[in-house]
C-alpha cells in the first residue's frame, strides 16, 4: 500500500450489529469478504455485495468458479496482497446478467426449494 495514501484507508476491529451493516455497505464502493478458519463456500457477504451492486475484495478462491465472478467486480487476494491494485477501485462496478443474478436472489431460492415454478 503506498504510505502517502495511507489516510484514505480506514482499519479498525470491531464489531458491527447486523442492522447497520446496510448503513456501512451504503457508503462504500468496495466490500471486503475475509474467510474464516474452515470456511466452505461463500458467506451472506457476497450475496449482499451483488444485491447492492458493490465490489468485493475476498480470499476465497472459489468465487471464481461462480458464474456471477468478474475481475473488475471481485479482486481475490494473493496471499501478500500484492495484487491489490488502484484501478480495482476506480473502474465502476460491471451490472450482471439479470439472469445470472436472479439465481441468486431469495425468490430463486424459494422458488427452486418449494417447486413453485413446476
Amino acid at each position: 500500500i503506498d504510505k502517502k495514501n495511507i489516510d484514505i484507508l480506514k482499519f479498525g476491529r470491531k464489531k458491527i450489529p447486523h442492522h447497520a451493516l446496510p448503513g456501512y455497505y451504503k457508503n462504500t464502493k468496495v466490500i471486503l469478504d475475509l474467510m474464516r478458519a474452515d470456511q466452505t463456500g461463500l458467506s451472506f457477504r457476497i450475496f449482499e455485495a451483488m444485491a447492492l451492486e458493490k465490489k468485493i475484495i475476498t480470499d476465497n478462491p472459489t468465487i471464481k468458479t461462480y458464474d456471477f465472478y468478474n475481475p473488475n467486480n471481485i479482486l481475490v487476494l494473493d496471499k501478500n496482497f500484492r495484487n491489490l491494485k488502484k484501478d480495482f477501485f476506480s473502474k465502476p462496478y460491471e451490472k450482471l446478467l439479470e439472469d445470472v443474478y436472479y439465481k441468486y436472489t431469495l425468490d430463486h431460492w424459494v422458488n427452486t426449494v418449494f417447486k413453485l415454478n413446476s
